[in-house]
């Protein structure tokens, strides 16, 4: 009988990481489409967006797979207050900062040499609206409340980047919630990994809030929002610039 319980119980464990799988995808890749239109209107350039990929990963297998020392990047973090705390962190490679400062402030392609303080400050305003709008979808979604602080930038290895914030507090989930996003035109090209790494106890939060407001609704709350022209491909394996 004890057997026949604890079958039960993996059951229905397995059923509910299926849950949190499907509860991952479908928030990741809404926020994903909302962050990569923000992305388009900040640099004022017709980018088109080939694909989203969405999904929930452990923070380790994150840090193995961006191990490399080839993958230097740019990692914007926020740390997220609110009903369901966390950490947001964005991701992409250090190559694509010139360009994108270059599409951000107007100069002429080529003019962003190095990542120098005024560099900087332009990605920090980026990240803080892409942190910004896929949080606010993760609030539509749910209907609970996300703060994020003021954005920090760093420029290191991907690995490196992911591991500081997982060493920063030993209270995160040993999940995170993971979009990823290919944009570009002609001059202007993206590859961006957005993470969150949620506190212990904020995924399952943000689960059961998505599911009570499914339920009152009897309706995707961001249906209406997401981009129609963008290729969603679900996925668990890391987007191509960071994978190892």
């Amino acid at each position: 009988m004890a057997w026949g319980n604890e079958e039960a119980m993996s059951n229905q464990g397995s059923r509910l990481s299926r849950k949190l799988q499907e509860f991952a995808k479908d928030i990741g890749s809404s926020a994903a489409a909302q962050a990569a239109a923000s992305v388009t209107r900040l640099v004022n350039r017709d980018l088109a967006v080939m694909e989203i990929n969405s999904g929930l990963l452990r923070v380790q297998t994150l840090m193995d797979q961006m191990a490399g020392p080839e993958n230097e990047a740019v990692g914007i973090y926020s740390r997220v207050e609110g009903q369901a705390p966390g950490h947001a962190v964005m991701l992409f490679p250090a190559w694509e900062a010139g360009p994108l400062v270059d599409a951000m402030t107007h100069q002429p392609y080529g003019s962003t040499s190095d990542i120098s303080e005024a560099a900087k400050s332009a990605l920090s305003e980026m990240g803080n609206i892409i942190i910004s709008s896929a949080l606010t979808t993760f609030s539509n979604k749910t209907g609970l409340s996300f703060r994020p602080t003021p954005p920090e930038i760093v420029v290191d290895m991907a690995w490196a980047i992911v591991s500081s914030v997982a060493a920063f507090t030993f209270k995160i989930d040993e999940r995170a919630l993971m979009m990823a996003a290919h944009l570009s035109d002609e001059r202007v090209s993206l590859d961006s990994l957005f993470l969150f790494i949620p506190d212990a106890g904020s995924l399952e939060t943000m689960y059961h809030a998505y599911t009570r407001q499914l339920a009152d609704t009897g309706l995707d709350v961001l249906a209406n929002f997401v981009l129609p022209s963008i290729n969603i491909q679900p996925t668990t394996d890391m987007p191509r610039p960071f994978a190892n």
